[in-house]
């Protein structure tokens, strides 16, 4: 919620997301009991909030498990299972074993932000990346282009 600057997603509406082929998890079903059919109807793209109204409510319903604050150290295989080391504030285990393991590292996940090489030369105050903390009002009547 407060890292995205997307005000909507861009995927469509209609992607099954994380309901494992259960239709009532579905985030149409969740929408639809929130704000009614119509409302479903007329929707076009997801706003970020109401998604994460909708993972919040998916993850209460199924009551899992969410550790924020917490760095995955190693990954080995023990048998059938992955062994997982882990650190950090939000850390409740020193080492969990799964099933299945998904990194979704976002932007960050490539190691480090990419800027094209034509943008190094430029002063600091010309440009920012995405995970840069930016004041738009320092854009207002200024043309603005977006790379990537």
């Amino acid at each position: 919620m407060n890292y995205a600057r997307m005000e909507t997603l861009r995927s469509p509406k209609t992607l099954p997301g994380p309901s494992y082929g259960f239709a009532s998890l579905t985030f149409r079903a969740w929408y639809e009991a929130q704000f009614g059919n119509e409302a479903w109807e007329s929707l076009d793209k997801i706003p970020r909030t109401t998604w994460m109204a909708y993972l919040c409510w998916y993850r209460e319903v199924l009551n899992l498990p969410v550790e924020n604050s917490v760095k995955v150290e190693h990954v080995k295989p023990e048998g059938d299972l992955l062994s997982l080391e882990l650190s950090g504030a939000g850390a409740t285990a020193e080492r969990v074993l799964t099933r299945k393991l998904i990194m979704a590292t976002g932007r960050e996940g490539t190691g480090a932000a990419k800027i094209p090489d034509f943008v190094t030369g430029l002063p600091a105050s010309t440009w920012a990346h995405t995970a840069d903390d930016i004041d738009f009002s320092t854009l207002k009547g200024k043309r603005v282009v977006v790379v990537g």
